[in-house]
């Protein structure tokens, strides 16, 4: 994962209605663990 790199979304709703949405991205750059 590369910092900067979109890495989700974090979605707020309430009965089904999304209020928000908002993505999230990495702070920083993480090697892959082997």
């Amino acid at each position: 994962v590369k910092k900067g790199e979109k890495i989700g979304s974090i979605m707020y709703s309430i009965d089904g209605i999304v209020l928000a949405e908002y993505p999230v991205y990495a702070a920083e750059t993480i090697e892959k663990i082997t």
